[in-house]
C-alpha cells in the first residue's frame, strides 16, 4: 500500500516538473528565459503593463484609455499668443459701472420690528472713480 502512494506521489512529480519545463520553454524572451519589456525589439513578442503578451498591431491598455489619448490630443496644442500683442485687443474700453450703496439690512434680523433696532448700516462707497461714466449718473 506505501509503495503505490509513493509511485503517485512519484509521478505527480514528474509531471509537475514536465510542465514547468515546458511553461519555461515557451515563455517570451530572446532565449527562452525571461519576459521582454513592452516597446523592446528583442523578442518576437512584446507583452504590455500586466504581463500579457500583445498580438502585432494590438494596442496596450494606456493607448485604449480614453483618458489618456485625450491627454495626448491636448499634449498636442499650441496656443498662438500674438493676438495679446495686436492693436484690437488693446483698443477694448471698459465701460464697467459702479453700483450704488444700498442699505443692507438691520443689525439683527430676528428682534421684532421696531425693537431697538439701529437705523440699517449701509455699505461704504468706493472712492475710485471710473472715467467712462458721465458725472451726474450715477
Amino acid at each position: 500500500m506505501m509503495s503505490k502512494i509513493l509511485n503517485v506521489v512519484i509521478i505527480l512529480i514528474v509531471i509537475a516538473g514536465a510542465a514547468y519545463g515546458y511553461y519555461l520553454a515557451t515563455k517570451p524572451g530572446t532565449d527562452g528565459v525571461g519576459p521582454v519589456a513592452a516597446g523592446s525589439t528583442s523578442g518576437a513578442v512584446s507583452l504590455d503593463e500586466n504581463g500579457m503578451p500583445l498580438a502585432d498591431g494590438a494596442m496596450t491598455l494606456a493607448e485604449q484609455d480614453p483618458f489618456v489619448q485625450l491627454l495626448a490630443e491636448l499634449n498636442t496644442i499650441t496656443i498662438d499668443t500674438q493676438f495679446l500683442e495686436s492693436g484690437t485687443l488693446l483698443s477694448f474700453v471698459d465701460y464697467t459701472r459702479a453700483l450704488r450703496s444700498d442699505a443692507v439690512g438691520r443689525d439683527n434680523p430676528f428682534a421684532p420690528p421696531g425693537a431697538g433696532s439701529a437705523p440699517p448700516t449701509t455699505v461704504k462707497k468706493s472712492t475710485e472713480t471710473n472715467d467712462a461714466i458721465p458725472p451726474g449718473e450715477l
